[in-house]
């Protein structure tokens, strides 16, 4: 008897006493699959894959910029790239790569970066090829230092010196001013966060003068006084307006009550009021008298002469402590005597209170003061002596603490030389006055020196730091200089033979 289940058959035999069972495959419905040649002794599977890294490229950038210019990197193609990773690193291996400036996928062999901060910097940067094979390059480093950075001079004022400067919170304007060819009652804006300038109104505008004053109350700058004429003795201004670059309008400023015309004398604004003191005036005469003008309801009211510095000054200082005005220095006579006396203002009182001349500065003109928040800072100026007609430079000053009425000279080690006609200001981000520029009298036929340099003074440590001359603009005098809040702007000035028309920034440390 034959069985068959499916590809096997058996056969079975009876006998009287045994059952035998034998299966075996078909030969006829299935042959035997033949086994897999065993792999030869020593031998293994391999796979054929691309190992050959991209070409050997190089990475092209500059040895060193100032802070705030954008870092332009560009590579030679790798052969066979297909992308790029970049990243900046204070190390040359890049294994402290700096927070935010890793870059991935990069098609292009080419990358910006910004917003790097003073140090030297290393640019690492991998290629890949479509097989992500990858090969490395490296630059010897780039080094942030603290320098000046040339502003845009495309559409900006024509160039000119004894003008003004305000500073809004967001740009710059220049209004005024003379090339010592024509007198300018133009100005412009200068926005440092787009590098552009704008032309601002001229519809309404005061006219034309030079040696006025400006400030700027938080919303509108208001101009006053100044000098109409190039010719000797024959300018004096009691004239103003009001500028608002939002609407970009000009109004005039009343004249009712106003001071008597003027040109370098100070205007100080308080918070509230404009306050007019001292100058040039009319007929040769230098006054002690001034006024001071509410922004508020836009009205003159006059300042007391009673204890105030007892000569009529000009280019002298004045300051606003928050509480009062203090007014230093300046000259009695044209080209001729000196004062060292200074007055304290209480604005609300109406009423004058003398400094102490212990231990103040030596008399001089065309210096520069700023307050720290509780002391006044004088520096610089010029001072001749009537009988010899020798001419003197400071380089020295003082800080008057007007809570104890009291002077304390300041350090000249490290500070810059001697100079007048230069500017200053107050860093408050690092307690320190920045004094720039610079250089002699216009009537010191002598004298031929000016200045492109400047120092940094703290009153805490009493020590001065020299500024960065890495790209400083051209040595000049009666420029201007305004604060942002993290940079110096300067802009405009002359140097007894040019006028300039352009301007550069400083950033802090």
């Amino acid at each position: 008897m034959f069985l068959r289940t499916l590809q096997t058959f058996c056969l079975v035999f009876l006998s009287t006493s045994l059952l035998f069972f034998s299966c075996k495959k078909s030969s006829s419905d299935d042959e035997e699959t033949p086994a897999e040649p065993a792999p030869e002794a020593g031998g293994s599977e391999t796979t054929t894959s691309d190992t050959t890294p991209p070409g050997d490229f190089s990475i092209d950038a500059p040895d060193s910029l100032v802070i705030g210019d954008a870092l332009t990197v560009t590579w030679s193609k790798a052969t066979d790239a297909v992308k790029y990773d970049l990243q900046i690193a204070t190390d040359q291996t890049c294994d402290t790569v700096v927070t935010g400036k890793s870059f991935e996928e990069i098609e292009s062999e080419e990358k910006e970066i910004t917003e790097l901060t003073q140090g030297t910097y290393y640019i690492c940067v991998k290629a890949y090829d479509a097989a992500d094979n990858t090969v490395n390059a490296t630059n010897n480093g780039v080094t942030f230092s603290v320098g000046w950075k040339t502003i845009s001079a495309t559409s900006a004022p024509a160039s000119r010196y004894n003008h003004t400067a305000i500073w809004t919170g967001s740009k710059m304007v220049i209004w005024g001013g003379t090339d010592n060819a024509q007198i300018f009652s133009d100005g412009a804006a200068y926005d440092p966060a787009t590098d552009t300038w704008t032309a601002i109104s001229a519809t309404d505008a005061p006219e034309a003068r030079y040696k006025h004053s400006a400030i700027w109350t938080g919303e509108k700058m208001i101009i006053f006084g100044g000098c109409n004429s190039l010719v000797t003795g024959t300018c004096w201004l009691s004239t103003g307006g009001i500028y608002d670059p939002a609407a970009d309008t000009w109004t005039a400023l009343s004249t009712t009550s106003a001071p008597t015309a003027r040109f370098r004398h100070t205007a100080t604004f308080t918070g509230t009021n404009m306050v007019v003191l001292g100058g040039y005036a009319t007929g040769f005469s230098y006054t002690r008298t001034g006024a001071k003008y509410a922004v508020a309801d836009g009205t003159w009211s006059s300042v007391s002469t009673v204890d105030s510095p007892t000569n009529g000054v000009w280019d002298h200082t004045a300051v606003w402590t928050g509480t009062a005005i203090l007014q230093w220095g300046g000259a009695i006579g044209l080209n001729a005597a000196l004062d060292n006396n200074g007055g304290i203002y209480d604005l609300s009182a109406n009423t004058w209170t003398a400094m102490s001349a212990t231990d103040a500065p030596v008399n001089r003109a065309d210096h520069t003061s700023v307050w720290t928040g509780s002391e006044m800072v004088v520096w610089g100026g010029w001072y001749k002596d009537l009988t010899t007609g020798e001419w003197t430079y400071h380089a020295t000053g003082a800080r008057y603490e007007p809570t104890a009425d009291t002077w304390t000279a300041i350090a000249t080690t490290g500070g810059p030389a001697g100079r007048a006609y230069h500017t200053s200001l107050w860093d408050s981000n690092f307690s320190r006055m920045v004094v720039w520029g610079g250089g002699c009298h216009p009537s010191d036929g002598a004298c031929t020196t000016y200045y492109n340099d400047g120092g940094s003074y703290s009153p805490t440590a009493d020590t001065w730091t020299a500024l960065s001359t890495v790209n400083t603009p051209t040595a000049r005098r009666y420029h201007t200089a305004v604060w942002t809040g993290s940079a110096m702007i300067i802009w405009g000035g002359d140097d007894d033979s040019t006028s300039f028309g352009d301007g550069a920034m400083l950033g802090t440390p």
